[in-house]
């Protein structure tokens, strides 16, 4: 695939930007685990000598457990669609789950207890998912995943080792867009914690309002070059 193959690039900048947001919203109010990362996740269940293990365990098991069930409803429900429009769903359904999750942790007045804090880590969670099943919809490259970095630098080093064009843009902007959401979420922790869930809802609205655009415009093109092609 070329950059240009994916009719929605930006989008998937997008969605990391919100992905890095979410995590570092996760990591930093919800006990230290990860709602987008699952590989973060995976490698803390494992750390028992880690302070409030057990915490710790019952979090990032729950978001595993969680994440990939979402995972699973949300391809399973989009079969048998192609392109852009089978990815819309999903996405609507991302910044949904997202809204919500920002609807209850402004409730709990950022003072959730631990039931709390796993339903926030299960909201989170399926967010993702529904996001990550968006983007693979959507069209993106098996490589290409807008929840966490490692395939997508692996993809940009090997392109530009082989000396092939590849999506470099693409993935480079994905790699940098993470970090770059995950900073603004800190920031937002430190300084106002209400809104940090927020930003990564606001940007899911936004993507599915410029998908909903897109998708518009498309369908009257087709309908236009259906007319041109009768008369």
């Amino acid at each position: 695939m070329n950059t240009t193959a994916h009719p929605l690039p930006g989008l998937l900048v997008a969605l990391s930007l919100a992905a890095g947001a979410t995590d570092a919203f996760a990591f930093l109010a919800l006990n230290g685990v990860f709602t987008a990362n699952m590989t973060g996740n995976l490698i803390l269940v494992a750390l028992f000598q880690r302070a409030h293990f057990a915490t710790t365990l019952a979090g990032a098991g729950w978001a595993i457990a969680v994440f990939g069930l979402a995972l699973y409803v949300g391809f399973r429900a989009s079969r048998g669609q192609t392109g852009v429009r089978s990815g819309f769903g999903p996405l609507i359904g991302a910044a949904v789950f997202q809204a919500l999750t920002a609807a209850l942790w402004l409730a709990s007045r950022q003072t959730p207890a631990l039931p709390i804090v796993l339903v926030l880590i299960g909201l989170s969670c399926i967010a993702m998912s529904l996001q990550t099943v968006a983007a693979k919809r959507m069209g993106a490259d098996r490589s290409i995943s807008t929840t966490f970095a490692t395939g997508t630098m692996t993809g940009l080093v090997q392109d530009i080792a082989d000396g092939v064009p590849g999506e470099r843009a693409l993935r480079l902007g994905i790699v940098l867009a993470l970090p770059t959401g995950a900073l603004i979420g800190a920031g937002l922790m430190q300084v106002s914690p209400a809104l940090t869930p927020v930003v990564p809802t606001l940007v899911l609205i936004a993507c599915v309002l410029w998908t909903a655009r897109q998708l518009r415009l498309a369908n009257s093109a087709s309908i236009s070059s259906r007319s041109g092609a009768e008369g």
